[in-house]
């Protein structure tokens, strides 16, 4: 059994199904287990059933747990790493036994709200730009940290080596144990490390409240986008080099 929670555009903001994974909670840091609220999955029992979507888009890739202070015994949810959607009417789909059942939902603005929709947007917009860039990078460090990996287990020549250090400073930071510690990036360069905990920090402030972003606000997600395009282009420039050079892959498990 599946749900899909679909935009006016067509473009699904949210999917749910009953094979996701609900592992019990467990002590996160200084949170205890019991603190935390169980994760569902939507039940394929025959019956009704009551499902809640939290109303933003699926947590950003590789964020980690942040726990509001103010707890619920078993009932605490993790602090949202993605952006609240707009009001607008959105398309629920609900597959099972292969059938699927269409219905509409309108999200409606809060009443105590006053902010014109038109800020909201703009608001919506620019978090949704820093999201879709902290998912592009973190899938570029996943194929960066396969990489190094594959340069590891390579014969270790000199263009074999470069390639490595060029890893580490594109990373920001180390793989291995056998690793060296990836050196401090200069002032105008970037690393996808240090970009994407910069995205996360710049989602957090535009989702804080619902207001209209500053300009202040709106130039700060400008000069991130420019440092993603140029550390991509860093990134497509090694990856060739890697190719060039014929590096092996890693053997599969």
């Amino acid at each position: 059994m599946t749900l899909d929670i679909l935009d006016g555009s067509g473009a699904v903001v949210r999917h749910y199904a009953s094979t996701d994974p609900t592992p019990a909670p467990k002590d996160e840091g200084n949170i205890p287990w019991w603190w935390i609220r169980p994760l569902k999955a939507l039940s394929a029992s025959v019956g009704m059933h009551r499902f809640t979507w939290d109303l933003h888009y699926p947590p950003a890739p590789g964020s980690r747990n942040a726990y509001p202070i103010a707890a619920t015994p078993h009932d605490t949810a993790p602090g949202p790493t993605s952006p609240w959607v707009v009001p607008s009417v959105y398309e629920l789909r609900l597959s099972a036994d292969g059938k699927t059942y269409k219905q509409w939902l309108t999200v409606d603005i809060d009443p105590r709200v006053k902010t014109l929709a038109t800020d909201l947007q703009q608001q919506f917009a620019l978090s949704k730009e820093m999201y879709d860039d902290i998912g592009q990078l973190e899938a570029v460090s996943g194929r960066i940290r396969a990489t190094r990996a594959n340069l590891r287990a390579a014969a270790q020549s000199d263009a074999v080596k470069a390639l490595r250090k060029q890893a580490a400073e594109l990373s920001g930071a180390a793989g291995e144990e056998d690793d060296e510690a990836p050196p401090s990036a200069a002032p105008d360069h970037e690393t996808l490390s240090s970009l994407t905990q910069s995205l996360r920090a710049l989602l957090r402030v535009l989702q804080a409240d619902d207001s209209a972003p500053t300009t202040q606000l709106a130039a700060a997600v400008e000069d991130r986008r420019h440092a993603v395009a140029e550390i991509l282009g860093r990134v497509q420039a090694f990856e060739t080099a890697v190719k060039a050079g014929k590096v092996p892959e890693a053997p599969k498990r």
